[in-house]
């Protein structure tokens, strides 16, 4: 994988990578990348599992247990309109 690649994900994901870093995870990701084109190309038909093992899923019922907790749970919001989170925009707008 390209350097400049893997700088931009870097920089979508908010990491500082020095120079060596970016050099490294280049190379690991051309590895692991290689290794998943191995394993797509294989011809062997396995069903995806949700889980390894066959494990029944436990379902409850869905109701409300707690109530009135909304001005708890966001005292520690940067910020707050509406009683909705304002997060920063991350991807640009087009």
């Amino acid at each position: 994988m390209e350097a400049s690649r893997i700088t931009q994900l870097a920089w979508l994901a908010r990491i500082a990578l020095s120079e060596q870093e970016i050099k490294r995870y280049s190379r690991e990701m051309e590895q692991i990348l290689a290794m998943v084109d191995i394993i797509t190309r294989q011809d062997i038909k396995i069903p995806a599992l949700a889980h390894p093992l066959a494990i029944p899923a436990r379902l409850r019922q869905d109701i409300v247990n707690e109530t009135g907790q909304r001005e708890r749970l966001q005292q520690g919001a940067p910020a707050l309109a509406r009683h909705h989170y304002i997060v920063p925009q991350v991807l640009p707008e087009e």
